[in-house]
């Protein structure tokens, strides 16, 4: 779960409206919420996923079907998100705000600590976080997982690499082990996380409404 800049492009010839853009959007984002991050894979398709005005059609209703204003978001943090605009973002980030996609590249503003939960960096994005709950429980279980499904995958590749090549031969029995130990302590953990994920129960909309 990697956070990218938004590259925006020409608007879409096809479509006069925001409610046309869904498609173009979710490629221009591939495929991930451009808040939280997560994947359309993780979170049951497109279908929830929403159009995002990044600036709020009741405060400014000249852009509402400026491309250049869409973004592609998930419905949790489309939700959270509302119809807040506590000011316009300034270059250095100092005050509440939100980072324009498009402008700022979320991975320089956010970051993630060991135990995958994100920090805000800057005032404006700590609000980020803050106002988006981009630490709720099902987050922070998705990147663990993908992390560790990460980390499995490059194992699994170097051992298919090793076992291939005469390096892998020449190592004694207790170097091959070692390395089948460690992709045996991944698969070990990545079961322990899905049975801490089974215990968390999917979004409520008690998990979506703002206090």
């Amino acid at each position: 779960m990697r956070w990218r800049l938004i590259l925006k492009g020409r608007t879409p010839t096809s479509g006069r409206t925001f409610k046309d853009w869904k498609a173009p959007l979710s490629d221009e984002a591939k495929h991930r919420c451009v808040f939280c991050c997560i994947h359309e894979e993780s979170f049951g398709g497109s279908r929830n996923f929403h159009v995002e005005h990044y600036r709020p059609k009741h405060l400014f209703g000249h852009l509402i079907d400026d491309y250049r204003n869409l973004f592609y978001s998930c419905a949790i943090c489309n939700s959270f998100k509302g119809v807040s605009w506590p000011a316009e973002p300034l270059p250095d980030h100092s005050i509440p705000a939100f980072p324009d996609p498009s402008v700022y590249d979320y991975s320089t503003l956010l970051e993630v600590d060991s135990d995958k939960i994100v920090q805000g960096i800057y005032p404006a994005s700590k609000y980020l976080v803050d106002r988006l709950y981009l630490n709720r429980p099902q987050l922070v279980m998705e990147r663990r997982e993908v992390e560790i499904k990460e980390q499995l995958k490059a194992l699994s590749a170097n051992l298919k690499s090793l076992k291939e090549s005469l390096s892998f031969k020449r190592l004694n029995l207790r170097q091959q082990n070692s390395i089948l130990n460690l992709m045996s302590d991944s698969l070990l953990r990545i079961t322990a996380l899905q049975n801490e994920r089974s215990q968390i129960r999917p979004y409520q909309p008690s998990d979506i409404r703002r206090p």
